[in-house]
């Protein structure tokens, strides 16, 4: 007689990118903006019970008219992973007072964030006057932990 085993329950699991894949797109789009103090424009905390993997993030700043007293505007995506400290990951950030200065990143390498782990996105301009442009999108997987 032929018995088969197995490995036990983990054996027969779904790799972990097949587990219950949910897409999830994070944006902001501000056009003409006037100075402001920070401002959150989006967040997103990955729920309990989920894993999630940051696929593309992207930033944009652009001043669209000159200010009065130049300041330092920008758009930035921060990352906190749970319990822990929050730090910039993505930062786009106009140095002159040139209208059309523009400055943008992209991290198109995945992250994987745990539950209670969050990336929020937020845009500054310290200025005196002028409109500047913000763009910030993150585009998220979130699957079964």
């Amino acid at each position: 007689m032929v018995r088969m085993y197995s490995a036990g329950p983990q054996a027969s699991r779904l790799a972990w990118y097949d587990r219950n894949p949910t897409n999830r797109y994070q944006y902001f789009l501000g056009t003409n903006l006037t100075p402001h103090a920070i401002t959150q424009r989006w967040t997103y905390t990955v729920p309990t019970g989920k894993k999630a993997l940051l696929e593309l993030a992207w930033v944009l700043c652009r001043r669209m008219t000159a200010a009065t007293t130049a300041g330092r505007p920008y758009s930035v995506i921060d990352y906190q992973p749970y319990g822990g400290t929050e730090a910039a990951l993505l930062m786009a950030e106009v140095v002159t007072n040139n209208v059309a200065e523009t400055s943008e990143k992209q991290l198109g390498q995945s992250i994987i964030m745990n539950p209670g782990d969050l990336i929020r996105g937020l845009t500054v301009d310290d200025s005196t006057g002028g409109n500047c442009d913000y763009r910030l999108i993150a585009k998220i997987t979130e699957f079964d932990a």
